[in-house]
């Protein structure tokens, strides 16, 4: 939601943009307005239209977990699928999974990760014996279902948390192993550091009053253009790209190809 682009005086409700964005690169590849009183999830269907997904794996956030989302993207592509709450019937069945021993047909798979002043422990379980329980519900080629144990230790204070996160896939484990698909998974979590805290606080885009829709639509594509451009010029901190091209016009230009003398 671009809350700047909100006009009180006209009742006019903030931009709201549904994107897709390339995880291995940081780069959003298009974005779609969401019509006013509408959900996210109905704009969904026309994003994967445009994409070529054949080959691809494709992550979404949690509300978009459905039986209908995974029939779409199953007939060009691959999917991981969050599970939380709005699914309940799936969430409940991977928990009480989870709840059991660990049985011959789990793949259980460890990762410990240190930085940023603390530990973070991950074990991933997964199975293939709730296969044929959710395709009886509709799920279509269901090739396991995952469930991700993550600890963190903070080093200064000692505290440590925890949270279960669950999946399903039509990845079979011939197909991709845990620990791959765990890669995948991680790589979303990344897109809130990669996109929208990019956006929002290097770029100010909440802050941006662009409120014809037009203009709005149109400084979203130029903020993606622009962060586009800088990782593929290698830069590893937006910030500190900004701050050097600056200082750089000459070089600032070049990177859209124009020269200046």
């Amino acid at each position: 939601m671009r809350r700047g682009s909100a006009d009180p005086a006209t009742d006019t409700p903030a931009l709201t943009v549904l994107g897709a964005m390339v995880q291995q690169l940081g780069v959003a590849l298009t974005h779609q307005p969401i019509a006013a009183g509408t959900h996210e999830t109905a704009t969904l269907p026309s994003v994967l239209e445009q994409r070529l997904l054949a080959g691809r794996v494709v992550t979404l956030d949690a509300a978009h977990t459905s039986p209908r989302t995974a029939e779409a993207i199953v007939k060009k592509g691959r999917s991981i699928l969050r599970v939380k709450a709005n699914q309940p019937q799936v969430l409940e069945a991977l928990r009480l999974w989870l709840d059991q021993p660990v049985r011959p047909e789990t793949v259980r798979w460890r990762t410990e990760a240190k930085g940023h002043g603390r530990v973070v422990q991950d074990q991933v379980r997964a199975t293939t014996a709730l296969n044929a329980y959710l395709q009886a519900f509709g799920w279509p080629k269901v090739g396991q279902c995952l469930c991700i144990q993550r600890r963190s230790l903070r080093t200064a204070s000692g505290v440590e948390t925890g949270h279960t996160h669950c999946a399903i896939t039509d990845l079979t484990p011939q197909a991709a192993l845990a620990r791959r698909v765990f890669e995948w998974w991680r790589g979303y979590w990344q897109i809130e550091n990669c996109g929208h805290w990019v956006r929002d606080v290097e770029f100010g885009e909440d802050r941006c009053s662009a409120r014809c829709r037009q203009a709005a639509r149109a400084w979203v594509a130029l903020r993606d253009i622009v962060i586009g451009l800088l990782r593929f010029c290698g830069a590893r901190s937006i910030a500190q790209a900004r701050a050097a091209l600056a200082f750089s016009p000459e070089r600032a230009a070049s990177i859209i190809g124009i020269p200046l003398d």
